[in-house]
């Protein structure tokens, strides 16, 4: 099952980001817009909805053999044949809709959180040379202070 969460988590998470940043580009005019909280919560949760329609069949199929105790499947593929035997078609997207329900409000207030979380933080400064380590240290780090303490991390620029 491992695999399994691995070949769903890496595509997904493409899927997840790539989705949240077309929906953001699709409602802006020009790239000085700001987007209002309601575009980033409609652009979350469609982005959310988008990674799960993705990867949803390769979930079912990590769910059956997880919950598989007594070694009814041999594999993955054997999985998804005799679950196909079983149930038909339906067995790859059976749940999707309470599934979308559930990602559309979490994945709108998650990525509307962090965006304007991040704008909050970055609102007093003028130019992105903020977010690089040395000007940071050069400028903000106290002469005398340990040298452990951890420098702003290099964020990318975001809507």
């Amino acid at each position: 099952p491992l695999s399994l969460t691995l070949a769903r988590e890496t595509p997904t998470f493409g899927v997840y980001f790539a989705a949240y940043e077309t929906f953001c580009r699709l409602m802006t005019k020009d790239e000085d817009t700001v987007l209002s909280t309601p575009c980033l919560l409609l652009a979350g949760g469609c982005a959310g909805m988008c990674s799960w329609t993705s990867t949803y069949p390769a979930d079912v199929m990590k769910s059956r053999l997880q919950a598989d105790m007594h070694g009814k499947y041999n594999g993955v593929i054997d999985c998804a044949v005799k679950s196909y035997q079983e149930l038909g078609m339906r067995v790859f997207t059976r749940g999707l809709g309470s599934t979308l329900l559930r990602a559309f409000p979490v994945n709108a207030t998650t990525f509307a959180t962090v965006t304007l979380t991040l704008r909050y933080m970055r609102a007093d400064r003028d130019d992105d040379s903020y977010y690089d380590a040395s000007f940071y240290e050069r400028n903000y780090h106290p002469p005398n202070a340990p040298s452990h303490l951890p420098l702003v991390p290099n964020f990318p620029s975001h809507p």
